[in-house]
């Protein structure tokens, strides 16, 4: 006995491949700026601070998959608090870039890393549309001080050695 399965929709498979090979894609890109920019302590820490970017790519790919009336309740369900903290975030890592701007490839790294663990660990789970939604808007609130990632950036790139 396997338990219940449901039908395959195709949709969903092809809006699937077409997810993981933009991903891929997206990976051999990032991969070559971070290559390009070397592998220091500032760079790993631009890892860390491109993390809750990849929250906002998730939340910002519901647009896509949901109508857009669907879409403008999600964001009205969403905490005020959260997005506040999310536009500091954007404010600190903003600053990090501008004083180191060689870690922005390893910001989109680790954006890119969140989603790469976040869509494999939940995909049996994610195929169906309403936990796909969920999910990101779970992760959105779930996801507490993001504004907190980029200070250890930013404070290596102001009183870090020269």
């Amino acid at each position: 006995m396997g338990g219940s399965h449901r039908q395959p929709d195709p949709s969903e498979l092809g809006q699937d491949r077409a997810r993981r090979w933009w991903m891929n894609l997206a990976f051999v890109v990032l991969a070559g700026g971070c290559a390009m920019s070397g592998a220091g302590v500032s760079q790993w820490l631009g890892l860390v601070a491109g993390l809750p970017l990849g929250v906002v790519i998730n939340l910002a790919e519901m647009r896509a998959k949901v109508a857009p009336e669907e879409f403008k309740l999600f964001v009205k369900e969403l905490p005020g608090s959260r997005i506040a903290e999310f536009v500091v975030w954007l404010g600190v890592a903003g600053a990090g870039i501008f004083v180191q701007p060689r870690v922005l490839a390893w910001m989109l790294a680790g954006a890119w890393l969140y989603d790469f663990i976040t869509y494999y660990r939940h995909r049996p789970e994610r195929l169906r549309h309403l936990y796909a939604v969920t999910m990101a808007i779970d992760g959105f609130r779930g996801f507490h001080v993001p504004w907190a990632y980029p200070l250890p950036l930013l404070a290596w790139a102001l009183f870090g050695p020269r």
